[in-house]
């Protein structure tokens, strides 16, 4: 049993780091979108 969960744990292992990259670009995504909004409205805010 343990000789299974170790041939399967590098297989989880890059899943598992492949979504944490795919989040973490997403929240990256997300806080430039952000950022990119609060700019166009910082003027409007300024009149």
């Amino acid at each position: 049993m343990l000789e299974e969960v170790r041939a399967v744990l590098p297989d989880s292992l890059a899943q598992a780091q492949e979504l944490i990259g795919g989040r973490e670009q997403m929240v990256e995504q997300a806080r430039q979108e952000a950022e990119r909004i609060i700019q166009a409205r910082t003027p409007s805010a300024a009149r």
